[in-house]
């Protein structure tokens, strides 16, 4: 069984516990990854997601039966959001996810169990086949709407917005596969994509303002940032293209 529970947090700790007796030997690992790692001193400090990767032998009707209830009760005062692998599924899948297991990678803290996350390998042919993919699936989800909606009103703010974080993280990604060290989002990353692939580094900064609630498009923006979003999109799948990765 799953030794100590590694975390500062009350309600980690008890459902990370609860888990540990409910599924014994079957549980292999429970990881917390992305920004709430190391910001849960108590559940006050982190009024965001906590993404967590529950990591099990087996997957069965008797294992997802056994974290219900202390999810349940730990959702109460955290939004606690898991997915379940079994250990060997997770190593497997990490060719179609590489970019989400990139982002698991980048920040994580293991609560219980074994550190399965470091001995995972994405190869940089995978990480280049997806970042093109998801690119093209954005944009052609976002024309899609264009054609449909009477104003764009409905797309900045449903679409464009949920994009820009995706965005970011995607041009991280394609600054790795350059070569190029991963900077945190924010003015040093916008320089970076400014150069490489030409991103401007204004519609970054507008979108961010937007996406944190500093200000309001006006509606004689909203049209123009829509197509400059995508045409910052066409500029990073077009240099994603051109890139050759060993397979």
């Amino acid at each position: 069984m799953p030794g100590p529970v590694n975390t500062e947090s009350t309600v980690l700790r008890e459902f990370a516990e609860e888990l540990s007796r409910g599924l014994g030997e079957n549980l292999v690992a429970l990881v917390q990854y992305g920004p709430s790692c190391g910001k849960l001193a108590g559940p006050a400090e982190w009024k965001g997601p906590v993404n967590l990767l529950l990591l099990c032998r087996t997957v069965s009707r008797e294992v997802t039966a056994a974290v219900r209830t202390p999810l349940a009760r730990a959702r109460k005062k955290l939004d606690l959001v898991p997915v379940l692998f079994t250990r060997e599924e997770f190593l497997s899948s990490l060719d179609v996810f590489p970019v989400e297991a990139g982002e698991i990678r980048r920040q994580y803290l293991v609560l219980l169990g074994e550190d399965v996350v470091a001995s995972g390998h994405v190869t940089m042919h995978h990480l280049r086949h997806q970042l093109e993919f998801e690119l093209r699936s954005k944009k052609l989800l976002l024309l899609s709407q264009l054609m449909r909606e009477d104003e764009t009103a409905a797309v900045i703010g449903q679409t464009v917005m949920a994009f820009h974080e995706s965005l970011l993280t995607l041009s991280r990604y394609y600054l790795t596969l350059k070569g190029k060290m991963i900077v945190s989002d924010g003015p040093a990353l916008a320089d970076m994509l400014a150069i490489d692939p030409g991103i401007p580094a204004g519609l970054l900064a507008r979108l961010a303002e937007i996406a944190s609630g500093q200000r309001r498009a006006t509606a004689d923006e909203k049209p123009r940032l829509v197509w400059d979003f995508l045409h910052a999109v066409d500029r990073l799948t077009e240099a994603t293209d051109k890139l050759e990765m060993a397979p």
